[in-house]
């Protein structure tokens, strides 16, 4: 994996891994098994609308290029509005195999186990198209 982090005023702006495994979810795998997945893109909430997101997503999707594959996949919960918007304008578009139920765990700081999950998509992008958001060959 790949972790990427975008600072401002030295502080975390925002940051976004790359799975170069591909997709965690067996399903999508199967299906999109030599495309890396792109996971947690966040960009901090008093920053949000500044392009930083979008310069994340552009900097992940030119190191994948950069290694030679030609897609990138990302799950993203189908309620998540703004995140569906930035990853439309950058190109990426709907598996079309339908919605899934992604589930994990997570530790809390009480060390406590919290079951999550989330009905999400998953969208694909052709890396070798030029977009308005992300330049890659």
């Amino acid at each position: 994996m790949t972790y990427l982090t975008a600072w401002t005023g030295g502080r975390v702006a925002g940051h976004v891994v790359v799975r170069w495994q591909g997709s965690v979810h067996d399903g999508v795998q199967a299906v999109f098994s030599d495309a890396p997945e792109i996971r947690r893109l966040v960009v901090r909430d008093d920053l949000r609308g500044r392009g930083i997101g979008s310069r994340l997503l552009a900097r992940a999707e030119g190191l994948i290029v950069e290694r030679g594959y030609m897609a990138a996949g990302l799950a993203v919960n189908v309620q998540n509005f703004g995140a569906l918007r930035l990853y439309e304008r950058a190109g990426y578009e709907d598996w079309q195999r339908g919605t899934f139920v992604s589930r994990w765990t997570r530790i809390n700081e009480a060390g406590q186990a919290c079951e999550w999950q989330h009905t999400v998509t998953y969208l694909v992008k052709d890396l070798r198209v030029r977009t308005r958001v992300g330049a890659v060959a």
